[in-house]
């Protein structure tokens, strides 16, 4: 599978609920201290990264290299938790700083025209119908924003306990209609 996983877990529940996980690279999101400091170097000096972050400044380079992102994380009032949203804040360098509109949306223009599939799947105890509602808007709002051509490869899966997460939830996605 040419995907890489951004995820939330600690590495004990990690390792025991998602050892099978066969994705090339893994970005533990838990460990990310460092938030966009809205230098715009990744623009203007770094093609691909943040120049103050070593750990995490080359999430562009990822995008850039895997077909598919898979994000593990836990819903908070319908989004992102706040390292995985902060992990995915540092891939502002995949795109010019320069905007298009398109389809009545203003958003970034892409650097390539590699269309990248998103894979997410929340986790938590009292998900509302609500939060879902919201989750799978910002997840299409990411795929919108990041792909060429409105292209939206996305699934979105929901499940309380995260030992409920199965390989099945990692395939391949598919397109969606807009």
């Amino acid at each position: 599978m040419n995907s890489f996983l951004i995820h939330d877990l600690n590495e004990e529940i990690f390792n025991s609920a998602l050892q099978w996980y066969q994705g090339s690279d893994i970005v533990d999101a838990i460990g990310n201290k460092n938030f966009c400091q809205g230098c715009l170097d990744c623009w203007t000096k770094n093609r691909y990264g943040c120049s103050y972050e070593k750990k995490y400044g080359s999430i562009s380079e990822l995008f850039a290299k895997y077909e598919q992102v898979d994000i593990v994380s836990s819903c908070l009032y319908g989004g992102y938790s706040i390292p995985v949203k902060s992990v995915i804040e540092k891939n502002i360098s995949y795109s010019y700083p320069h905007f298009s509109l398109d389809y009545n949306s203003t958003h970034h223009v892409m650097k390539t025209d590699k269309i990248i599939k998103f894979n997410v799947i929340f986790y938590g105890n009292d998900i509302t119908d609500e939060e879902k509602r919201i989750a799978i808007n910002i997840v299409k709002n990411n795929v919108y924003s990041l792909n060429p051509e409105n292209k939206m490869y996305f699934r979105v899966a929901f499940v309380e306990d995260i030992y409920d997460i199965k390989a099945e939830h990692m395939s391949i996605v598919e397109e969606k209609e807009m």
